[in-house]
């Protein structure tokens, strides 16, 4: 669950970039430049993280990824989310949020997030935060890449050496 108000587009924002269909469609399929491509975001109380990972296949020029990836970002910098890639996204966030209620140790550690990040819990947290997922449109999802994926960013290859051990 995400404990900021735009900790929900954000969440979007970066699932989109995880289970949208073209980035995927694009970098796996069409190009055949990864074997697997997804988004991450982190948020905690006073700063968060977000990445994308691109696990690249033998041989494949790494700039050629990097600029596919870079394309990926400019587009929905440009375009925004597709209704279909919304729709992706919101249920891939629904179903995460529902699979962590599954759970014993799940429901409490929601609980314990919503006390610690925001003071506050109670039987309306949980459906308070998803009513959130429903009420993030493409244009919020535009705005939030607009401030946070046209930032500055840290870019990294971790390439193997001869006998398996990572350098960056």
């Amino acid at each position: 669950f995400f404990f900021q108000a735009e900790d929900g587009i954000r969440d979007h924002c970066v699932t989109g970039v995880q289970t949208c269909a073209l980035p995927i469609c694009r970098l796996v399929h069409d190009d055949r430049l990864v074997n697997s491509v997804g988004g991450y975001h982190w948020t905690s109380r006073h700063a968060g993280q977000f990445g994308v990972r691109a696990f690249a296949l033998p041989g494949v020029d790494l700039h050629r990824i990097e600029a596919a990836v870079d394309d990926e970002r400019r587009r929905l910098l440009q375009e925004g989310p597709s209704a279909d890639e919304m729709a992706r996204t919101r249920v891939e966030l629904m179903n995460q949020a529902y699979s962590r209620l599954e759970t014993v140790l799940g429901r409490t550690e929601t609980l314990g997030s919503y006390a610690y990040y925001q003071g506050r819990v109670g039987p309306d947290s949980v459906g308070e935060d998803l009513a959130r997922y429903d009420r993030v449109t493409a244009d919020d999802v535009r705005r939030a890449a607009e401030k946070y994926l046209s930032a500055p960013c840290v870019k990294a290859c971790v390439l193997p050496d001869q006998i398996g051990r990572a350098h960056v």
